[in-house]
């Protein structure tokens, strides 16, 4: 049996608190930003008198807002205030809906009633979308897009087959994706196959996420009884929904430190499978059972590269401790019981999923074998000289990313310092990388420049932004000057004598084929 011991300490909130808030669509803004956002903390401490293990219990109350995504402050950090890629505006009604034709090629198709308002209303009369696409290292670099993710404990650079970023608004307020009507995206993309997986920036969670399958057929198929055919297989391959991987659940420790906390179903679906979950504290950390007895102004629980972390903080006070979700005893039968269930349906799913993706894949692979003039042709390379159609829809409003995560570069790693043409040292933020052969971009902190890894077997282009806002690259030509083996270089750069603000001239500067002149 639990005993619990409650602290409160919460003062009421004064007139120059009650004044900031009278702005109540500013308060509405500030509760959308998250999902769902975390209002007030309250921390008691437990002692569970049949073992030393101490467990502190976090209660939080949440606010059932729309599922919003706003820019965290350096996630999306584009480079130029006064250069990115522009959004194309377009109007509808939203009782009707209708299908919406982008410059690439692309269709967005929004049925009727598809969005809502902040309270979960439908929304009538006319709605502004707003769309864009990136497609190569140049959008990505103008964008500040990152191009990172984390999963299982190992990084990974997003090898891109195309992006689309959407939202939409009403009288100047933003509406939100109906999730009984969603929105389906066909995007013109540069690459072929069905190995790209779909994510999303997920501004809260600080990361990308991934959220399924998209599905890739020719974006003009010709042949009526094929595509009729494909069309289908793609519709039964977008409607096999596979749930999460189910985590097996672990007993709890003797005589270890946990955290008892309630979680976010949404957040960590994995964990909400089971009851009694609790967070044992990993071995080798220093812990002082004394921080049980401090009343924190925030616990939060997250998850990093497949770890998870609890973070404890008061005014200047810090700690983070690595933790391990686990069960008692008397709650872990149920649970194993609960996962070989999940794990079956999850397999399933999974399986048939594959199954219908590879009858797509076969299909794909015939009506490529067909001669001309027989049919539609579907190239299976890699980067295709003819538009695919890569099909999606979406949940909600956002930075979408057909991607396929890879490495880092793989091949020389050299310790790198920069000049000018005039022996004039550079010292850059930030440097970025681009190979001709992946459509990703690389980007190196000043902190890391001490291993700035290429392949010298490609095409590569680097380049870093002046103080002046001025471009400074490095060809692929230049690379050549680099020798095998070399374990340190200094880059002598290339200054584009002109301040760079327009998309156009960005272009002409990172080109693999063509120097850019410096005076531009």
């Amino acid at each position: 049996m639990k005993k619990y011991q409650f602290k409160v300490d919460e003062p009421a909130p004064g007139k120059d608190i009650s004044d900031q808030y009278k702005n109540f669509e500013g308060l509405w803004q500030s509760y959308a930003t998250v999902k769902p956002p975390i209002i007030k903390p309250l921390l008691t401490k437990a002692v569970w008198l049949a073992a030393a293990s101490v467990v502190v219990v976090l209660s939080v109350w949440f606010w059932p807002g729309p599922a919003v995504d706003q820019p965290a402050a350096n996630l999306v950090d584009p480079p130029f205030e006064q250069v990115n890629i522009p959004f194309t505006a377009f109007n509808l009604d939203a009782g009707d809906g209708g299908k919406l034709k982008y410059s690439s090629g692309s269709a967005i198709h929004i049925p009727p009633q598809a969005f809502l308002d902040k309270n979960g209303k439908p929304v009538t009369g006319e709605v502004k979308i707003l769309y864009r696409e990136l497609h190569d290292p140049v959008d990505f670099f103008v964008s500040g897009i990152p191009m990172t993710m984390d999963s299982a404990g190992t990084s990974y650079h997003m090898e891109s087959a195309g992006m689309v970023e959407i939202k939409a608004v009403q009288h100047g307020k933003p509406v939100f994706v109906n999730p009984e009507q969603l929105i389906l995206v066909e995007m013109a993309s540069d690459f072929k196959g069905q190995h790209y997986n779909l994510y999303f920036l997920d501004h809260h969670r600080q990361q990308w996420i991934s959220t399924g399958n998209d599905v890739a057929a020719a974006l003009d198929t010709t042949d009526p009884i094929d595509s009729r055919l494909l069309r289908d297989l793609l519709a039964t391959v977008r409607s096999i929904q596979v749930p999460p991987e189910p985590q097996r659940p672990v007993k709890a420790g003797k005589n270890k430190y946990r955290f008892d906390i309630d979680v976010i179903d949404e957040e960590f679906p994995e964990i909400a499978l089971y009851e009694g979950v609790t967070f044992e504290i990993e071995e080798g950390q220093a812990f002082d059972p004394g921080l049980y007895d401090i009343l924190w102004e925030d616990i939060s629980l997250k998850k990093e590269s497949g770890q998870y972390i609890v973070s404890l903080t008061k005014e200047e006070i810090h700690h983070e401790f690595k933790v391990y979700p686990v069960l008692e005893e008397r709650e872990y039968d149920k649970a194993y019981a609960a996962f070989e269930e999940k794990y079956v349906a999850y397999t399933q799913a999974l399986n048939q999923k594959k199954a219908a993706e590879q009858k797509v894949d076969e299909m794909q692979r015939a009506m490529e074998s067909k001669p001309e003039g027989s049919g539609s042709r579907m190239a299976i390379a890699t980067r295709s000289d003819h538009k695919t159609k890569r099909s999606f829809n979406i949940p909600r409003f956002g930075l979408w990313n057909c991607d396929n995560p890879g490495s880092s570069p793989t091949g020389t790693a050299i310790a790198a310092t920069f000049q000018d043409k005039h022996a004039n040292k550079l010292e850059p933020e930030v440097v970025f990388l681009a190979a001709q052969n992946r459509n990703t971009l690389y980007r190196f902190s000043k902190e890391n420049l001490n291993a700035l890894y290429f392949d010298p077997g490609i095409k590569n282009i680097l380049w870093t932004i002046t103080p002046e806002e001025k471009l400074a690259v490095f060809y692929p030509e230049d690379f050549e000057q680099l020798k095998a083996n070399q374990s340190s270089y200094t880059f002598t750069m290339n200054i584009i004598d002109k301040k760079v603000d327009d998309l156009q001239n960005i272009r002409a500067v990172l080109n693999f084929d063509e120097r850019a002149s410096t005076s531009l």
